[in-house]
């Protein structure tokens, strides 16, 4: 599922290069790259699959072949393990949906509260959380959140139904709450219908300010240098004519 979300690291984005890769260089350090990998895919959630992973260290070898400089780098497997180990991390951190300062601070504060429950054998409240950690009230609801375990699945994971058995996904029983209905789309369109159809009762004064401002986007003082008047005037003649349709579109809902 996150194979086909992954991006190029920035280590290794398609830009010009003149240099094309060395590929005797990329078939020689191949075990270079899976030994880098062993060690690191720890750290990588399990919903990213080992392929995946291989595939970002593959573009980071095959990025350091391009950029290497005999004369001025070390030895080309310490330059490649250094960009494999960059192509690595940049999309471990593209892949954390916190921002790093947030994520070493949440971090702090469940290390401490892990040792001093480890040690006390006892939970914490709220308050002895925000004394032990030195955090006020708001900062402590703002981190309390993200100390909650996760659990990730895969939008493939099969729903079952009680006993009965489904060849149903979670991807299929997940709402798309962007996705309007036929009703909405009906009444939004009745809706749509109903205010051209006040427009006509608006004086040319103010057909035009609404023009001006929701047609071509000027802002009301911009409409106040354009007819020459006073940005009071435009703001006067705005808000009468919304008032004038809000209150023609009531009567008419009501009828």
């Amino acid at each position: 599922m996150v194979a086909s979300t992954l991006a190029i690291p920035s280590t290794t984005a398609s830009k010009h290069c003149e240099k094309r890769p060395d590929w005797t260089l990329v078939r020689n350090h191949l075990p270079l790259l899976k030994n880098i990998i062993g060690k690191m895919s720890v750290n990588f959630p399990p919903t990213l699959d080992r392929e995946s992973i291989y595939t970002v260290g593959l573009l980071g070898l095959i990025s350091a072949s391009q950029t290497f400089n005999q004369r001025k780098d070390a030895a080309f497997g310490t330059y490649a393990a250094i960009r494999i180990r960059g192509a690595l991390l940049d999309e471990l951190r593209r892949m954390d949906w916190l921002p790093r300062h947030l994520r070493t601070q949440v971090k702090a504060v469940k290390k401490k509260i892990l040792d001093y429950e480890q040690t006390h054998q006892q939970p914490l409240s709220d308050e002895e959380i925000c004394k032990l950690c030195q955090l006020n009230e708001k900062k402590w609801q703002r981190l309390k959140p993200y100390l909650k375990p996760c659990t990730f699945l895969p939008l493939q994971t099969p729903v079952s139904f009680g006993e009965e058995s489904s060849s149903k996904t979670m991807e299929d029983c997940l709402e798309d709450i962007k996705q309007k209905t036929g009703r909405e789309l009906c009444e939004r369109k009745e809706l749509l219908e109903l205010l051209k159809l006040q427009l006509q009762f608006l004086n040319e004064s103010e057909k035009q300010v609404l023009h001006l401002h929701y047609q071509e986007g000027l802002f009301l003082s911009e409409i106040a240098r354009r007819v020459q008047s006073s940005q009071s005037h435009i703001w006067q003649v705005h808000a009468a004519a919304i008032e004038k349709i809000r209150r023609r579109v009531t009567r008419a809902l009501r009828e």
